[in-house]
C-alpha cells in the first residue's frame, strides 16, 4: 500500500500553477456540468451521451472526473449516457470538515444516495482504484442496482505501509510536508507515478490536477480519505464484500501497475465468482488515461454480451 500513499503525497504536492481560460475550459468540455444533493451536501457530476442503458464512471483516491478524459466520449458515442462524479472532498462537490464524513463506508453511502438523487435505478457500475472499491461495497449492497461490474486496478487487499506514511496520522506534520516539499518535481512524478507510459501526462493535464487539489479544503479531504483507508480491514472486505458480489464482474489491470500489484488481479478473479480479467500490456495503475481504446473496447464487449 505505500505506493498508494507515496502517490497521494506527491499529488497533494501539485505546484502552484496557474490556469489559462482555456484550461480550465478543459475541465468542463468532457460533458455536461451538473449538481445534485444527498442529505444536502452538493455533488458535482458531468454527463455524456444519450441511450437507455446508463455508464456511471468513479474516479479513484487522489483524481477526480478529469481521469476519464479519454474514454468518455468512446463511451457515449456507442449509444451510452455516461456519467461520472467528483466524490466527497473533490473538485466541485462539498468538502465537510468533519474527517469522520471521509470513510470507504460513508463515501459508498453517498454514492448510493447520489444514485438515488438522479434517478439512476440500474447501470454500469466502473470504478478506478479507490473507485473500485466503492463500486464493489455498491454492487454488494444494492446489486438490483448494479447491472454489470468493471473494476479498474481496483484498491482490495492489503499492502504494507512504511513507517514514513504512518507518520502521516500524525497532526500538523502531513500539511507542512505538503507545503515544503519541492513542488514542480513531485507533482510531474507523482501524476506520472500511474502511468507506464510517461509521455501521455502532459503539462496541461498536471496543470489541471494542479487546479483541483488547491480548492478550498482539498487538501484536508484528501488527507482524511486517505487516513480512514489505512484503517481499512482488506480481511473483512475481502469476507463481507468481494467474495459477496453476484454482479457479472470485468476486472482490467495493468501489467506494470506500480500502484497496485497485478497478482491482485489474479485474487481479485478468484474470489469473484462471475468474474472475467484482461490484463493490459506496457500498462500502469490508469488504464483509462494510458490505454483508453483497449480498455473502452473491453468495456463494450464485456456490456453487449
Amino acid at each position: 500500500m505505500y505506493k498508494i500513499w507515496l502517490t497521494i503525497l506527491l499529488l497533494v504536492s501539485l505546484p502552484t500553477l496557474s490556469l489559462s481560460a482555456k484550461d480550465k475550459c478543459l475541465m468542463y468540455k468532457l460533458g455536461e456540468e451538473k449538481f445534485t444533493y444527498v442529505d444536502k451536501e452538493k455533488i458535482q457530476y458531468f454527463t455524456k451521451g444519450e441511450g437507455e442503458e446508463t455508464i456511471v464512471l468513479l474516479h479513484g483516491l487522489g483524481g477526480n472526473a478529469y481521469d476519464w478524459r479519454n474514454i468518455v466520449d468512446r463511451l457515449a458515442s456507442q449509444g451510452f449516457r455516461v456519467i461520472f462524479w467528483n466524490m466527497r472532498g473533490v473538485g466541485g462537490t462539498d468538502k465537510p470538515k468533519n474527517k469522520e464524513d471521509y470513510s470507504l463506508k460513508k463515501i459508498a453511502d453517498q454514492f448510493y444516495g447520489f444514485m438515488k438523487s438522479i434517478n439512476i435505478r440500474r447501470a454500469v457500475i466502473v470504478g478506478s482504484s479507490y473507485g473500485g472499491a466503492i463500486a464493489m461495497i455498491f454492487a454488494k449492497e444494492h446489486p438490483q442496482m448494479a447491472k454489470k461490474l468493471v473494476l479498474i486496478d481496483s484498491l482490495c487487499y492489503e499492502q504494507e505501509i512504511p513507517f514514513y506514511i504512518s507518520v502521516l496520522n500524525f497532526p500538523i506534520i502531513p500539511k507542512i510536508g505538503f507545503f515544503v516539499l519541492p513542488k514542480y518535481y513531485l507533482a510531474r512524478h507523482g501524476v506520472r507515478l500511474m502511468v507506464y507510459n510517461k509521455k501521455v501526462i502532459s503539462r496541461k493535464d498536471i496543470k489541471i490536477y494542479a487546479q483541483y487539489i488547491k480548492l478550498p479544503g482539498a487538501i484536508d479531504a484528501l488527507i482524511w480519505t486517505t487516513k480512514h483507508m489505512v484503517k481499512i480491514d482488506a480481511k473483512e472486505l475481502r469476507k463481507e464484500v468481494i467474495k459477496k458480489i453476484i454482479t457479472p464482474t470485468l476486472i482490467i489491470w495493468g501489467d506494470k501497475d506500480e500502484i497496485i500489484p497485478r497478482d491482485f488481479a489474479y485474487r481479485l478473479h478468484a474470489d469473484i465468482e462471475r468474474s472475467s480479467l484482461i490484463m493490459i500490456p506496457e500498462c500502469g495503475h490508469n488504464p483509462q488515461v494510458e490505454k483508453p481504446k483497449a480498455v473502452s473496447k473491453a468495456i463494450l464487449k464485456f456490456i453487449r454480451k
